[in-house]
């Protein structure tokens, strides 16, 4: 697992109880890399809009082993 999701799990807890999260500027646009990486062809909009950082950080959480499987294929 990528060690930045691995220090935020709590997040993905809170998100899927239903519960806003407030992740830093500085997280909230890691996790927007992120999910541009499993989904290029995607736009993550997430500013002012609360609806739309929980989704994003959901999105990442539940797709992340395409991010394992795309680093796996880089290291081949």
């Amino acid at each position: 697992m990528n060690d930045f999701l691995n220090e935020r799990t709590r997040l993905y807890d809170l998100v899927k109880e239903e519960i806003d999260v407030h992740p830093s500027y500085p997280e909230l646009e890691q996790f927007e890399q992120l999910a541009i990486q499993i989904s290029p062809n995607r736009d993550f909009p997430w500013r002012g809009c609360q609806d739309c950082v929980n989704y994003l950080v959901k999105f990442v959480f539940d797709n992340q082993s395409k991010l394992d499987e795309k680093g796996k294929a880089e290291n081949i």
